[in-house]
């Protein structure tokens, strides 16, 4: 599937910690930016490794609150010279045995080997044993999982029954990566990571979406981006003000002058029915020297905007001749 320099359209996020995703991070994470920090589409905080170096894998494992379809993949604002990723469904893993803490599958239950019983209805996550590496998870299919966590390694994912899909990135020198592929089942994802763009650097990763694509326009259409802060002057005794401003919110204006495209103005028609936010992409993906000669904001391979339209979809042909090429435009604004 190719990937272009055009504007594309793709569904929020299927992996958002408001909406009961989870993520962890084996080895751990600086304070304040742990691996639940990914999920989401604000780029603010995210992901920081401890301790971390060019000799270290770094495994982050990110679980849906149920099994979903997908066919797209991003690492939005990441440091990472090499990837892999492992899109799995339901279970990745074998049971795992310990002496201290035997958990034995009985039906719909799993039990300790003191025979105390784990309901599936009661978890949507809890740590058990944690210093040995232990997770109980409920993956919201009626089943809970017990697994070693020390397990994730790459030849244990290669061969799980349950895996989907294995992606990589190599030698990646751009803060995005960014994968599409046909639509698999996931309900987990395990991300690894060894090196870095700058030698020994700590790792991070900003943003992490799982999601579908909507579209991708044909054409170039005219686009146009603002940003605001919200600013309030207030002006003060000394004729002069005090200017006190908010966060930074994206907004795009972008229109089709006398296009002659079926596929392009059926795409507007879909955003336009579309009731949920949706994630806009200006540069289609693409970043470096051979697609933009500056780098401007808005256009930038990391900048992705969780938005919807803020009004209509206008309609016109050129000269109001019906075998003409047509006219039309949307606005976009960010939306939390």
């Amino acid at each position: 599937m190719t990937i272009s320099d055009k504007v594309k359209f793709l569904k929020k996020s299927k992996a958002l910690f408001v909406d009961g995703a989870v993520a962890t991070s084996l080895r751990g994470d600086a304070s304040g930016n742990n691996a639940d920090s990914i999920l989401n589409h604000n780029r603010a905080n995210g992901w920081l490794s401890l301790a971390s170096d060019d000799t270290i894998i770094e495994t982050i494992i990110v679980d849906l609150p149920s099994s979903t379809s997908a066919n797209r993949l991003i690492i939005n604002d990441h440091n990472l010279k090499d990837i892999t990723i492992w899109i799995l469904d339901y279970l990745p893993l074998g049971l795992e045995e310990n002496d201290d803490d035997l958990l034995q599958e009985n039906g719909d239950l799993l039990q300790t080997e003191s025979g105390t019983n784990f309901p599936n209805a009661d978890f949507d996550r809890f740590m058990l044993n944690q210093d040995e590496g232990y997770t109980l998870l409920d993956q919201n299919s009626g089943r809970i999982i017990y697994e070693q966590i020390a397990a994730f390694d790459a030849a244990d994912l290669d061969n799980a029954d349950t895996l989907q899909l294995k992606l990589t990135g190599t030698d990646i020198d751009v803060s995005t990566s960014y994968w599409a592929f046909s639509s698999v089942s996931a309900v987990r994802i395990v991300i690894q990571a060894t090196e870095t763009q700058t030698l020994n650097a700590q790792k991070f990763i900003k943003s992490f979406v799982i999601t579908d694509e909507i579209g991708t326009f044909e054409g170039y259409p005219s686009v146009e981006a603002t940003f605001t802060r919200g600013a309030r002057a207030t002006r003060m005794l000394g004729n002069k003000s005090r200017v006190i401003k908010g966060p930074i919110a994206f907004a795009a204006s972008l229109g089709f002058q006398s296009y002659p495209g079926q596929a392009d103005a059926d795409l507007l028609s879909t955003l336009l029915e579309y009731d949920e936010d949706f994630l806009i992409w200006l540069c289609g993906g693409v970043a470096g020297s051979n697609y933009f000669n500056y780098t401007v904001r808005g256009f930038d391979v990391d900048d992705i905007f969780l938005c919807q339209l803020s009004s209509g979809l206008s309609t016109s042909y050129t000269r109001n001749i019906y075998l003409n090429g047509w006219n039309s435009a949307i606005r976009l604004v960010e939306t939390v």
